[in-house]
């Protein structure tokens, strides 16, 4: 599963979801700290918090953590951040076993109404699990900038992909059943 998390976060172990956990590391100067947030507690946010001596022979560590670097530990940025990013990795991962890898064979560029359909799918699918706000759920797992992914859905509803009420149309789910193998436009082959 391809995650887009922001800078200093990182996925352990996404292919074993009961074990998946979020990391947060950081560096600063001889120390290392971490936030570590278990996927599946009761409870959003970090686990446990350390801060880690990363280069033991750097001066001035021989009387531990100093203040000034506890001082420094963004504990509610963390603890913000983690919350937002356990229920989109959670709901990713769901998505992951009962649709598989939706999001990551998007096309990157949008040229042919194949490609439209594929993101008017994404959209739908992110629609009806994320009520609220399906493009930028989309802009959050594909990295893709929010203008694009708008643009994009637009297209899609203007050639006839997606209908008023945010389904696909006969049309849209055509293209995305078609099989890679077929024929266009009735095409024999030779």
């Amino acid at each position: 599963m391809e995650t887009n998390l922001p800078p200093g976060w990182r996925l352990e172990d996404p292919d074993e979801p009961a074990a998946a956990t979020l990391i947060w590391e950081e560096r600063r100067g001889p120390w290392l700290l971490r936030a570590v947030c278990p996927l599946w507690v009761p409870y959003e946010g970090p686990r446990e918090v350390a801060v880690l001596l990363a280069d033991p022979d750097a001066d001035g560590v021989a009387g531990g953590v100093p203040v000034d670097v506890l001082r420094t530990f963004p504990l509610g940025e963390i603890k913000a951040q983690a919350r937002s990013l356990l229920a989109r990795v959670k709901q990713d991962l769901t998505i992951t076993e009962v649709w598989g890898t939706p999001f990551d064979d998007l096309p990157r560029q949008c040229r042919t109404d194949a490609d439209f359909a594929a993101w008017a799918g994404a959209w739908v699918l992110m629609r009806r699990i994320s009520k609220t706000a399906p493009v930028k759920a989309l802009v959050e797992r594909t990295g893709v900038a929010q203008p694009t992914v708008s643009g994009r859905i637009a297209t899609a509803r203007k050639r006839g992909l997606i209908d008023e009420d945010g389904n696909l149309t006969a049309k849209g789910s055509a293209i995305l059943n078609a099989s890679p193998f077929e024929e266009k436009e009735g095409k024999q082959p030779t």
